[in-house]
């Protein structure tokens, strides 16, 4: 897991509004109207919209900061997770058992320059995510819009079809707070590439790679799934290298 000449020097988490708190991310409850209008029979005659009103999980967007050193021009790959950092009883959780309770938030490959690099991430970029889907009456205009000449119907070859909601990133938290740890390692690109001519710039057209893969071909990243947390921790030294680093924060729920 070492990357030679990498060190993480800072890493902090900032919500997008300007009362937000560093390291401090808040999650609440929405409401969201489904169209049901496909779930029960009507007439041709009264076009009547029937919606449901349904509480939704949500939290305020927010994106990472991440300072970086490294001694030479090279393109690495940034892994983040997010881990419980206490258990049932109260009591802090072990690293080597942490990693059961790891979720991946997001992963994406970063050129980094030589000396101090400041890399932003904003939370709605995850791989692991989706945008909300247009509902079928959404989805219907657009086409009949189309079909008149009125507007350009845009198919998104790259749109995300595969993954869970951007709302739901993160977990509910609690009302006074909830301690998480997030965990962050960089890897070395030239070495987690499939292939050596797949440049970090194409690995952005496949966005939801996190859960499913890619369309065509082999997944870009060599690495397991879950990499470094899908196996057992032999040796701690080993693990806490330069180019890892452990932020505590906390995730509060405002409903």
């Amino acid at each position: 897991m070492d990357f030679p000449g990498v060190k993480i020097e800072a890493v902090k988490v900032v919500g997008m509004s300007k009362a937000s708190t560093p390291n401090t991310l808040v999650t609440y409850f929405d409401e969201s109207h489904i169209d049901l209008g496909n779930c029960v029979e009507g007439t041709d005659k009264v076009d009547v919209d029937i919606k449901a009103v349904v509480s939704r999980l949500n939290h305020e967007p927010f994106k990472y900061v991440i300072t970086v050193n490294s001694n030479k021009k090279v393109t690495g790959v940034v892994r983040m997770f997010l881990a419980p950092k206490y258990d049932w009883f109260g009591q802090e959780i072990p690293f080597r058992d942490a990693r059961w309770s790891v979720i991946e938030l997001d992963r994406f490959p970063v050129k980094l320059n030589a000396g101090d690099n400041v890399i932003t991430r904003n939370s709605e970029d995850s791989i692991v995510t989706i945008p909300e889907p247009r509902s079928f009456p959404e989805l219907l205009h657009e086409v009949q819009q189309a079909l008149k000449g009125d507007e350009e119907y845009i198919v998104d070859k790259h749109y995300r079809h595969c993954g869970i909601p951007h709302r739901l990133l993160l977990p509910k938290g609690r009302t006074e707070g909830m301690a998480y740890k997030l965990l962050i390692v960089i890897t070395d690109y030239s070495k987690d590439a499939i292939h050596p001519k797949i440049q970090p710039e194409d690995v952005e057209d496949y966005s939801s790679l996190g859960y499913c893969g890619v369309m065509e071909g082999k997944i870009p990243d060599s690495k397991p799934m879950g990499y470094p947390f899908d196996r057992p921790i032999q040796s701690m030294d080993n693990f806490f290298t330069p180019n890892f680093k452990v932020l505590d924060l906390t995730i509060k729920n405002v409903n």
